[in-house]
């Protein structure tokens, strides 16, 4: 499939400058009353604001250099996938419904003047998957290309002041469901096996059919797990049993008899959950069909070559360990258990993290937040990672982001206590970058620390009663301990609360650098630009509210770190489309303010 463009160009009526108006279009059987009212609304507005500025030369790397059939256009594709979130539409297939039958769909897709639907059955699947596999093979993410491109449009529009950023992160948990140690390691052979045999154990029938539920495999025989209608898909539901048989007979042919058992679809609930026997018995039994599977594949070097093959090999090797025999036995706690360990082989990028008393399993995504004169905000710059990675690491990330949004004024970046460390520090100190953070936990310090001074190596050169001290050396724990007179002492009015010790000679005081900070910041949060700093901050609270509650990013079924963030960031576009359809409606009709 060859790469065209599809240069969107409208008249001042909304219409498209560039293309022939089908005769059957319904758009021609609309009153120029409707039609003026299908331009005032959403639909109008997203043609305008939205799909002429949608880039689709980056995405030209997804489609062949020679000449063949021209692709789905990408700005119908990104614009329908859109389009899908702000809406809640809940899969692809309503969502091709809609854009066939539904004219404000066609309308804001720009794509009224074909008699047809411009996107296939699996249209969008395919396109994520090849956005997915482009970013695997080359580390490019078209879909944050997008983001960007879009955003700087956006920032245009509204006026946003790209010198004050707020920043926050949120959990997006993994879809794959909580797995005890059996369970992972019962998947992980039957995945291998999946990838031996080339058989799917669970498989739906085709969509032409009326069978409800998926085709499994039972006691050694397909069994119809939903019901048809007669006359119904009846000769296509055939062939697919045939088939089904043919896979099953080939399958047991690459297997040990032993492990015929894993191409039994009620084997993993009765081995995992239904089991009359003792949990060690099952346990060794799965790690006894491991071992068997290390030796087939041993013996057979293409299995080795299949993907799935790492994955099971690191699964092995993270929760169990080999005895002299070459047998396998589960890791005690104490022996290399990691929060990098696989939590679901499904989802073998998700990772584990333990954040305010609770536990996910999954991913975390960080993002910053900007406005203008009006308090309007636009999402600026996003990343995704591992939710193992710290919030300051991906604090230092988007930093850069921010350098780059303005080269040559004083920026801001207001964050919560998370942000407040070393590698924050540095990197903001790298991209001059001033750092507020509010609502900060701890012990507070007394509020004459903030008047102590400090070098550049951090050794006090005078507490806060102005007093010199005889001595200062650094701890390893990165605080100054200082030593003075005990005649500087008596005459200082922080002396009843200053928490020297006293000693024959001198009295000696440890402090730090960040007490000294910390104290300076409970002294600043009293003034109004600091509330306002944590006015500001509060509202970015807003945007994990939206990604987990509308856009529902823990329900989403991406798996892997790719996939992850090429649906994560369709919800940022989407977010910041809301947001600017939102500010041109108070500009229309000024009561919405």
């Amino acid at each position: 499939m060859s790469f065209r463009l599809n240069p969107i160009k409208l008249n001042e009526d909304g219409s498209l400058a560039n293309a022939q108006m089908s005769f059957f279009s319904s758009y021609n059987a609309l009153s120029e009353r409707y039609r003026r009212d299908l331009q005032k609304g959403w639909a109008g507005q997203f043609r305008t604001l939205i799909m002429p500025y949608i880039d689709e030369e980056p995405y030209r790397v997804l489609y062949s250099a020679e000449p063949s059939r021209g692709n789905t256009p990408v700005n119908v594709l990104l614009g329908a996938i859109i389009l899908k979130l702000m809406k809640g539409i809940p899969n692809d297939d309503d969502l091709r419904e809609k854009i066939c039958f539904d004219m404000e769909f066609r309308y804001a897709l720009c794509c009224e003047t074909t008699g047809k639907a411009p996107v296939s059955d699996n249209g969008f699947t395919r396109f994520r998957q090849a956005c997915i596999t482009h970013y695997i093979n080359t580390g490019e993410d078209l879909i944050y290309k997008t983001f960007i491109s879009l955003k700087e449009q956006f920032a245009k529009l509204m006026e946003i002041d790209t010198s004050l950023f707020s920043i926050d992160s949120t959990m997006i948990d993994t879809w794959a469901k909580d797995m005890n140690r059996l369970g992972i390691l019962y998947a992980n052979n039957e995945l291998l096996i999946q990838a031996i045999t080339g058989m799917m154990i669970h498989k739906r029938p085709p969509k032409t059919t009326t069978v409800k539920n998926r085709i499994d495999i039972i006691d050694g025989q397909l069994s119809l797990a939903g019901c048809a209608d007669e006359g119904s898909g009846t000769e296509v539901l055939e062939r697919f049993l045939s088939d089904r048989v043919q896979e099953l007979s080939l399958a047991k042919t690459k297997l040990p008899e032993s492990l015929h058992r894993y191409l039994e679809a009620e084997t993993k609930n009765i081995t995992t959950y239904h089991s009359g026997e003792p949990y060690s018995e099952r346990l060794a039994a799965v790690l006894s069909d491991a071992s068997e599977l290390v030796a087939l594949c041993a013996e057979h070097s293409e299995y080795q070559k299949d993907p799935y093959y790492e994955t099971f090999t690191r699964i092995l090797e993270e929760q169990c360990k080999q005895d002299e025999h070459g047998n396998y036995a589960l890791k005690s706690k104490g022996e290399g258990m990691t929060s990098d360990m696989i939590q679901n082989p499904h989802d073998p990028d998700a990772t584990f993290r333990e954040k305010d008393g609770e536990k996910h399993k999954g991913y975390v995504t960080g993002f910053t937040q900007a406005k203008n004169a009006d308090g309007e905000t636009l999402v600026m710059d996003y990343t995704l990672e591992k939710n193992n990675v710290s919030d300051q690491t991906l604090g230092a990330e988007l930093l850069k982001g921010m350098k780059s949004e303005a080269e040559n004024q004083k920026i801001t970046c207001v964050g919560d206590s998370l942000f407040n460390g070393e590698e924050m520090r540095r990197g903001a100190e790298e991209n001059n970058i001033e750092i507020i953070n509010t609502n900060l936990t701890g012990k507070a310090p007394a509020d004459h620390c903030a008047d102590h001074q400090f070098d550049d190596e951090g050794n006090l050169k005078k507490c806060a009663g102005n007093a010199t001290p005889v001595s200062t050396r650094i701890n390893k724990d990165g605080s100054c301990t200082a030593k003075f007179n005990k005649e500087d002492c008596a005459a200082c009015p922080h002396r009843e609360e200053c928490g020297k010790q006293e000693q024959v000679k001198f009295n000696s005081l440890k402090i730090s650098v960040k007490t000294a900070e910390r104290a300076q910041y409970l002294r600043d949060r009293d003034t109004d630009e600091f509330k306002e700093f944590s006015h500001f901050r509060n509202g970015v609270e807003t945007i994990p509210s939206i990604l987990k509650n509308k856009y529902r990013a823990d329900s989403d079924r991406a798996m892997g770190l790719a996939a992850k963030k090429i649906t994560v960031g369709f919800m940022f576009i989407a977010t910041n489309v809301v947001k600017v359809l939102q500010f041109i409606s108070r500009r229309i009709n000024p009561a919405l303010t």
